[in-house]
């Protein structure tokens, strides 16, 4: 009976460690899932605002390159209607100088056409 007793104690004092070993792996097991949620939630804080940052900037970069491209269209059509207001102002010129000595010339052309003789002698 003595024995028995023994061999009760020692199957209880194994199982009552037992059951501390598993309170404490439970306890870690609830202790990691705390960090673990801590540690998500922290980091989806992080990268959302990192990704907030980043859309601002994004947004900052495409207002000034729209704003820089509107600026370049306007300084080119500006330089390409200059262009054009001088290649036509020059086209004008040329036509009117084109035409004086047209007119000058249409009277002589005439008369020239009078004084040559009809017929060619071949001497």
């Amino acid at each position: 009976m003595a024995d028995q007793k023994e061999s009760l104690r020692k199957i209880t004092h194994t199982l009552a460690m037992k059951n501390e070993e598993i309170s404490n792996f439970i306890c870690t097991i609830k202790q990691s899932l705390d960090n673990l949620e801590a540690n998500s939630n922290r980091v989806q804080e992080d990268l959302e605002s990192e990704f907030t940052s980043l859309h601002l900037v994004l947004n900052e970069m495409k207002e000034n390159m729209l704003t820089r491209i509107k600026q370049e269209r306007a300084s080119r059509t500006y330089e390409l209607q200059s262009q054009l207001t001088a290649c036509s102002k020059a086209l004008r010129v040329q036509r009117s100088c084109w035409s004086w000595p047209t007119r000058r010339c249409a009277p002589l052309r005439r008369t020239d056409s009078l004084r040559r003789p009809k017929t060619l002698r071949i001497v």
